[in-house]
């Protein structure tokens, strides 16, 4: 009996060692191996879907920030948007939006201030602004940088706006005298605010003198920017209205003015501007296309018109034009609608931008 109780121990105890074995190295290798040839099979299949998800995240960030800025605009009453940073390294790209601001107009310093031009040749003078009905004080000086290049000037509150292109800063002994060259938004128009004579009294100079507002150009607004994620931009090649485009070969990283998009008052879109065509009332629908960065290299040789036809250039022959992950983001300019909607296949820019310009959303995915 002493011999069996003996057994059963040991046997009891050749049981719990089997129970704790662990792996041999040669299992192990066997797992990794296996799991190795998972993740180099399963990987190369999620990537396109996590990069579409990227993108239609993207384009649905994009939405959000441009409702957001339109829903400022009514609430503030002035014009309200958001502009696209061009990307340092690749300037058809914009990486980053940020919003802007349109500054009350500027009407000079005094309840009484005027405007008046000392010379005029074309669409060159030089201008004095007074608040003082004798015309004998410079009570009226503007401070330098408060008026720039760019800004806009409308004399007596109504009729034709003019484009400031150049400001000379004051002399420190006349600093209400500034020289400015302009040219016309409105017509083919010159200021007609010239003293009957070249040697006006203080009186005369007063009398040919306006009121005057200054509308000055949009400045970046308190909000925070919206940076779409890695590899995702907006390809501005391909983004721009029907007539007009936010790039062309020409066109920089740093050059002015971004490509902006302003809302008004009433929500509708009140002013779209870029490089490629100044600053513009917005007449016809804005198309932004969400694509991917690698993608972004049209064929300089060929326009980006309406019967612009694909090249191949992006490394599996697809620009962003005909990847149909792709999407646009699309805003009605009488309305200020905002919708994304999905890229569609076609032979032209005009077939590809179908679901866009019939403003139909996508759905939910």
């Amino acid at each position: 009996m002493r011999n069996t109780g003996k057994d059963l121990r040991s046997r009891a105890t050749r049981r719990e060692g089997v129970g704790r074995r662990g792996l041999t190295l040669i299992e192990l290798l066997v797992v990794v191996s296996i799991m190795m040839v998972l993740v180099v099979v399963t990987v190369p299949r999620m990537r396109p879907a996590m990069e579409n998800r990227r993108i239609r995240e993207a384009a649905r960030a994009v939405n959000v920030y441009l409702g957001s800025a339109r829903s400022r605009a009514i609430e503030s009453g002035r014009p309200w948007g958001v502009a696209i940073v061009r990307d340092g390294n690749l300037a058809l790209a914009g990486s980053k939006l940020i919003q802007v601001e349109v500054p009350p107009p500027y009407a000079g310093e005094m309840e009484g201030s005027r405007m008046v031009f000392l010379s005029l040749s074309g669409l060159s003078g030089r201008a004095q602004f007074w608040s003082d009905s004798s015309g004998t004080q410079l009570e009226d000086p503007i401070g330098t940088g408060l008026v720039q290049p760019g800004d806009s000037v409308k004399f007596g509150y109504q009729g034709h706006l003019f484009r400031i292109e150049t400001i000379t800063p004051p002399q420190p002994n006349a600093p209400n005298t500034w020289d400015f060259t302009f040219t016309s938004k409105t017509a083919a128009a010159l200021p007609d605010m010239l003293p009957p004579n070249p040697s006006p009294t203080p009186q005369e100079r007063y009398a040919a003198s306006r009121p005057f507002q200054i509308l000055r150009q949009p400045v970046t607004a308190p909000v925070a920017p919206l940076r779409l994620p890695r590899g995702v931009v907006i390809d501005l090649w391909y983004s721009g209205t029907a007539s007009a485009w936010f790039a062309n070969t020409g066109t920089t990283a740093l050059k002015l003015p971004y490509p902006t998009i302003l809302f008004s008052s009433t929500g509708a879109v009140h002013e779209v501007a870029s490089d490629t065509m100044g600053a513009v009332p917005a007449i016809e629908p804005i198309f932004l296309l969400v694509g991917r960065r690698d993608r972004v290299n049209p064929d300089p040789m060929q326009g980006n018109d309406a019967n612009h036809t694909i090249p191949a250039v992006a490394e599996d022959g697809r620009t962003n034009l005909d990847d149909l992950a792709n999407l646009w983001v699309a805003i009605n300019p009488q309305t200020g609608y905002i919708v994304c909607a999905e890229n569609s296949a076609g032979a032209n820019i005009g077939e590809i931008r179908q679901y866009a310009r019939d403003f139909q959303a996508m759905g939910g995915r």
